[in-house]
């Protein structure tokens, strides 16, 4: 099984994100032998459905970042878990994906999702569809990546998305191009990923049961799985619970070394992870 960290890129209700601090912990991250480093995407948030404060708190821009660690890192996969799809229209996030697997390269995860999070759309002043709605654009965009990707003429003809003769550069790195992750637990966005992902993430889960009912979802689709994980209890019960992940399926976790979403307590407790956890799970 793979590792990776969920990166620091949220400030605070007072305090601004801190760049240079996620550029230093995904370095570290990097020296201390994690496989890949990970941002999400929000316009702005709050830690209020996670127990924590109802006050907005502001979020580096993800591609933004992910273009300043593929310069500030040299092997560490660089992963979105996830785009909000609503934010970009699939054409324009195709350019700017292929642009950091250019300078990463060959190095990018391509996390994508519906998006769930109504404050920060009304707030911008961006329709918020039907969930509904929502997870047939991702469909869609996720369709409109992969032929933009190929760096060959797109023509596509969908119920939100029309594309007509267009060569979308620069492409990526390397062939094959990114892997493009679809996130969600729900039914339709589990249907969804079998059906149109290379992967499916589903962040965060603690409970294998849990997740294996989810994943049967999935029926025998050829796709990768990812989680995200809280990196909770000893090293030894962190290490069965993966080992436990790993068998049903799981290739990739994104550990978060707090008790929120992409947050970071103490730095120290990545390094103790590397030593404690890493070497035995790198195994699985």
């Amino acid at each position: 099984m793979k590792l990776g960290v969920a990166l620091p890129h949220y400030g605070t209700p007072d305090k601004d994100p801190d760049l240079q601090y996620v550029v230093d912990v995904a370095r570290e991250c990097e020296r201390l032998g994690f496989d890949s480093v990970w941002v999400s995407d929000h316009i702005v948030f709050d830690l209020s459905k996670y127990g924590g404060s109802s006050e907005p708190i502001g979020s580096l821009e993800p591609l933004e970042t992910l273009a300043v660690l593929a310069n500030a890192t040299s092997r560490v996969r660089l992963g979105t878990m996830v785009l909000c799809n609503e934010f970009r229209h699939p054409v324009q996030l195709a350019r700017s994906a292929a642009a950091i697997d250019l300078a990463s390269h060959g190095r990018l995860e391509l996390g994508i999702g519906a998006g769930w999070y109504a404050e920060e759309f009304e707030g911008a002043g961006i329709e918020f569809p039907s969930p509904r709605v929502r997870l047939d654009k991702l469909g869609e965009a996720v369709e409109v990546l992969k032929a933009a990707f190929t760096g060959e003429p797109v023509t596509y003809a969908g119920a939100h998305y029309k594309v007509t003769d267009l060569v979308v550069r620069p492409r990526p790195a390397q062939k094959p191009r990114p892997p493009i992750w679809v996130g969600g637990k729900g039914n339709r966005a589990v249907g969804l990923a079998g059906r149109v992902g290379d992967g499916w993430n589903a962040a965060w889960f603690s409970d294998p049961a849990a997740y294996r009912e989810r994943a049967a979802l999935l029926g025998d689709a050829p796709v990768r799985r990812s989680i995200g994980q809280y990196a909770q209890g000893s090293a030894q019960e962190m290490t069965d619970r993966l080992a436990t992940f790993a068998a049903l399926g799981v290739e990739h976790a994104v550990m978060c070394f707090s008790t929120v979403p992409f947050g970071l307590d103490d730095p120290d407790d990545v390094a103790r992870f590397a030593a404690d956890v890493l070497p035995a799970v790198h195994e699985l």
